[in-house]
């Protein structure tokens, strides 16, 4: 399996907690910045591939995998980051193998390691988003409808939903060709502006079986706002800091 991190957006409703740094530098707590708590956890899994995508304060990206001895990751500069995330994810793109499948992760998300397990033990034929049914969802969170464990629609406006959006995305090498294309008309459609959900919903419209992976029952945090920095820091102490 091979692992793509979007890491490129310049975290602006961090404010002065983001400062000059990528959002996956930010500290959680004892110094280490979220982006070291993720790659704990993925050295656990046997990847063929690891691509870390910055734009944003790339050179910072730069020198923290150089300092910490980074070199199984993959660095690749998304040049145009201040457009759609999606741009980051084709900037990935040249670099995968078209016969193994690929996790896209944001990188502003963590999550215990019982549902990093749970993540990559999910591989099945069809391209799978990974959701939480648990959570309370605000205003700005990715809304997911679903039917029988199938994507119907995701985006932030839903008014009628079941779950939320956790930031995964796994794509079969069976599929790989087939989202290789929705990303094309993805842009054509919706402009540079476009995200990585957006090929989601392309994908579905087109009659495209998406099915939706299951988290729920543990704890995950992501870093958009102060206050989410706030819990998450709060949460990976109680959770994480704690016990491993």
């Amino acid at each position: 399996m091979q692992l793509i991190i979007l890491a490129a957006g310049r975290g602006v409703r961090l404010g002065q907690e983001a400062g000059d740094r990528p959002k996956s530098l930010v500290s959680v707590g004892q110094d280490e910045p979220y982006l070291g708590l993720q790659r704990r956890e993925f050295a656990r899994f046997p990847f063929r591939k690891k691509i870390l995508v910055g734009g944003f304060a790339y050179e910072a990206l730069q020198a923290y995998l150089e300092k910490t001895n980074g070199s199984d990751y993959q660095l690749l500069f998304n040049e145009q980051y201040l457009k759609g995330n999606l741009y980051s994810l084709l900037t990935a793109w040249p670099e995968l193998d078209s016969e193994s499948g690929f996790f896209i992760f944001n990188a502003d998300h963590f999550y215990s390691r019982q549902t990093y397990r749970k993540i990559f033990q999910n591989q099945g034929p069809a391209i799978t988003v990974f959701c939480d049914h648990d959570r309370l969802l605000a205003a700005d969170d990715m809304k997911v409808q679903s039917t029988q464990g199938r994507l119907l629609c995701m985006a932030k406006g839903l008014s009628t939903f079941d779950c939320g959006y956790v930031g995964v995305t796994y794509v079969p090498p069976q599929r790989f060709q087939a989202y290789r294309q929705a990303c094309t008309e993805a842009i054509k459609i919706w402009g540079e502006s476009v995200n990585v959900e957006a090929v989601l919903n392309l994908l579905v419209e087109r009659g495209e079986l998406i099915d939706t992976g299951d988290i729920s029952g543990s704890w995950w945090t992501e870093i958009d706002t102060p206050e989410d920095l706030k819990k998450a820091r709060d949460v990976l102490h109680r959770h994480y800091t704690a016990s491993h």
